[in-house]
């Protein structure tokens, strides 16, 4: 939940559904940096607005050096390696990119 409008998640719809495509492997392998993944949609966040997405979903942040991004985080999943439990982790931050 970004505290100030944010444009820094990009996420590719529908991908958390299906395997990874064969250019979307070779393109993330060879730089996870790059800006040719096909069909990103860039998340257009203001204010108090909240995303929930599932974490198989392929996305990714594209931050402004020097561009303070105050935000509030929370993820929770299933904890599935030494036991069947819900793990719940909160964070709250101003990061500069």
């Amino acid at each position: 939940m970004p505290l100030y409008s944010d444009t820094s998640l990009h996420v590719i719809l529908g991908s958390h559904l299906r395997a990874r495509t064969s250019l979307e492997n070779t393109l993330l392998n060879d730089n996870p940096f790059t800006e040719e993944l096909p069909n990103v949609l860039e998340m257009a966040l203001r204010p108090g607005d909240m995303v929930l997405y599932d974490q198989n979903i392929i996305y990714r942040g594209v931050y402004e050096a020097g561009v303070p991004r105050p935000t509030f985080l929370a993820m929770s999943g299933i904890e599935t390696r030494v036991s069947v439990g819900r793990r719940t982790c909160y964070k709250m931050g101003w990061e500069t990119g």
